[in-house]
Formats: structure tokens, sequence, C-alpha cells
């Protein structure tokens, strides 16, 4: 079920595609479910 969540938001959202692009399907994912302190971490860990 999730990873129908993660196929209509890239299909309905250019922002979810975005995220995906920059920073991977993990943060997408956590981006769906409203996980923001995770997404936080996520790209923190990217970025240095």
């Amino acid at each position: 079920m999730e990873s129908l969540a993660i196929e209509i938001a890239k299909i309905m959202s250019p922002e979810a595609l975005s995220i995906q692009n920059r920073w991977g399907e993990n943060a997408l994912r956590l981006a769906i479910k409203g996980d923001m302190e995770s997404l936080a971490r996520e790209i923190n860990k990217m970025t240095q």
C-alpha cells in the first residue's frame, strides 16, 4: 500500500518527483508519511 502511495504521489506531484530525484526514495517515503523529523535526519546525512 505504501508503494502505491509513492507512485500516486510521483504522478500527482512534481514536488514528490523532485524530492525523490534530489534526496532519494527513502526521503520521499518519509515526506509522504509526514515524518518530518526523520526526513530532516535523512537530508542532513546526505548533505554532510
